[in-house]
């Protein structure tokens, strides 16, 4: 029998997801450290896993009065990332850079999207951009990710992370 300990923890991510829990209000504060994470294709084939280690400022939460993101965010959350493909995943999908390691930086935003996190996976690059925009349920961040470059979306699909 194969091991395949991805299928155990998209398993407890999907499995154990209910209908009424609640999204957490923007107001409150998020706690730092370490989520272990799923992504899938846009067809929800399982991609990558990861960690996101997040470090959330004590004014993390928006404050349109000192926004320093333009329109949309107060970039007030640090950290890091690393992730690796999911064994038997299509690595010939062009999903931008992604796999590897690298910093992160992210915005709780304001606005039409109230409350949803904003991590950008390639801080500080004006091109060729990876991205995970969630909302909080819970200890876990539920959301989309996106590959977009100067024309565009180029690839997208969604993910899950769980605290740890």
């Amino acid at each position: 029998m194969t091991s395949r300990p991805w299928l155990a923890l998209l398993g407890m991510m999907f499995g154990c997801s209910t209908a009424s829990d609640p999204l957490v209000p923007s107001t409150v504060r998020l706690e730092s450290g370490s989520y272990r994470y799923v992504t899938t294709t846009s067809s929800g084939k399982p991609l990558l896993e990861g960690t996101l280690t997040l470090a959330f400022a004590d004014d993390t939460i928006p404050d349109e009065d000192s926004d320093q993101g333009g329109a949309c965010c107060h970039w007030t959350i640090t950290g890091a990332w690393e992730s690796h493909w999911i064994p038997g995943a299509d690595t010939t999908l062009e999903i931008g850079p992604q796999v590897g390691s690298g910093e992160l930086r992210g915005a709780i935003l304001h606005g039409e999207q109230e409350g949803r996190l904003l991590l950008d996976l390639n801080p500080y690059f004006a091109d060729n951009n990876t991205g995970f925009n969630a909302e909080r349920l819970g200890d876990r961040l539920v959301g989309t990710w996106s590959w977009t470059a100067f024309d565009g979306p180029r690839t997208s699909g969604s993910f899950t992370a769980v605290r740890q």
